[in-house]
C-alpha cells in the first residue's frame, strides 16, 4: 500500500488542517484495526479512494473537503458534520478563493466525537 497516510493494526492517527492531494493510492487509508480522525482538512484529486477502510479499521472525516477524488470514501468510512463534497474553490496554494465553501465551516461545526 502507498497511500499517502496510513494506519495499520491497532495504530491511530489524528490528522487536522492538511491537504491530501494527487496520490495514485488512497489519500488516506486504514486497515485491521487501525483508526484515523480527519478534520479541517482537504482531500483531493486521489485514486482509487479518497479516503478508504479495509478490515475492521475505523476512519473518523468531519469539517473537511473531498473533491477530484476517483471515489470520495469506501463503505465503512464515518462522514461527520461539515463535509463539504463540491469543488471547494481554492487557489494553488490552497487558500479559499471568494464564494469557497469553505468559509466558515470551522466555525458551523462542532468537533467530531
Amino acid at each position: 500500500d502507498s497511500a499517502a497516510i496510513g494506519a495499520y493494526m491497532t495504530s491511530s492517527a489524528t490528522l487536522s488542517n492538511s491537504v491530501i492531494d494527487g496520490n495514485t493510492d488512497d489519500g488516506v487509508y486504514a486497515k485491521d484495526h487501525a483508526s484515523i480522525v480527519v478534520t479541517n482538512s482537504l482531500i483531493l484529486n486521489n485514486k482509487p479512494f479518497g479516503v478508504n477502510i479495509e478490515g475492521e479499521a475505523h476512519i473518523v472525516v468531519a469539517r473537511s473537503a473531498l473533491h477530484g477524488n476517483a471515489t470520495d470514501f469506501s463503505d465503512k468510512v464515518t462522514k461527520g458534520e461539515g463535509l463539504i463534497l463540491a469543488d471547494p474553490l481554492i487557489d494553488v496554494a490552497y487558500r479559499p478563493k471568494a464564494g469557497s465553501p469553505l468559509s466558515g465551516v470551522r466555525d458551523r461545526c462542532p468537533p467530531p466525537d
